[in-house]
């Protein structure tokens, strides 16, 4: 819902840290591969 948003920059940063880790284990649990790295182009 829009308004304000108590979480701030720092929550933000932790959820999208942990969204990458979640998203990272279920590619690889569905076989689309091993995440060992990351790629910064």
């Amino acid at each position: 819902m829009p308004g304000k948003d108590g979480g701030g920059f720092f929550m933000t940063v932790i959820l999208g840290i942990v969204g990458a880790v979640v998203g990272g284990w279920g590619s690889t649990l569905l076989g689309f591969g091993k995440v060992d790295g990351f790629n910064i182009n």
